[in-house]
């Protein structure tokens, strides 16, 4: 009984801490700091093709056959929905670049493009967790702009790293390259 608690403890925080809903986190935060008037753009951007559109495509990949389950634990089934995740960045992007000045808002759209580009040749050879590296972006941004909501991810990190290593999808290795790949991605972009 405790085994099966910790199990679905695990899965829970796994399907709260998806990288579609660190997605919408950040972009909310984004939001809210944002002084521009048109800033609704921002959150809409990140509802549309950082939540609503990744979830609907991994669904369909699922009841298609294509993604063997929901923690897409086959590596060679990542890339398609990387690929597209790509697209959706990009596609954020130059809305948020011909709709406004919203120059941190388009940032992370890059930051989650780079990601992608960066964590697919990787994905070919080895399965880093797109968990973890959910969450290390939104923590490196805060960390970045100074923010005191940057202290509780990592409490969130923590349960990531260990609810996937219960659930027994990733090494810790995997779980760390896919932190500090968020980590460098986040604070390239943004300083450069």
């Amino acid at each position: 009984m405790i085994k099966l608690n910790k199990i679905l403890l695990a899965k829970i925080i796994s399907y709260i801490f998806i990288p579609p809903v660190m997605n919408l986190f950040i972009f909310w935060y984004l939001f809210d700091i944002s002084n521009e008037p048109n800033r609704i753009v921002i959150i809409i951007s990140s509802a549309i093709f950082g939540f609503i559109l990744p979830i609907l495509f991994f669904v369909f990949m699922r009841r298609k056959g294509k993604i063997i389950n929901d923690d897409a634990t086959d590596k060679s089934q990542r890339t398609i929905p990387y690929i597209v995740g790509i697209l959706f960045s990009l596609f954020a992007y130059f809305v948020l670049e011909l709709t406004g000045n919203f120059a941190n808002a388009a940032k992370m759209w890059l930051v989650y493009l780079f990601s992608s580009l960066i964590i697919i040749p990787i994905n070919f050879y080895w399965k880093i967790s797109a968990h973890a590296l959910g969450v290390s972006i939104p923590f490196a941004y805060l960390l970045y702009s100074g923010s005191k909501f940057s202290l509780p991810f990592i409490f969130i990190i923590f349960l990531v790293f260990i609810s996937r290593l219960i659930l027994k999808v990733h090494t810790p290795m995997q779980l760390i390259a896919g932190v500090v790949v968020g980590l460098i991605i986040t604070n390239i972009v943004y300083l450069f």
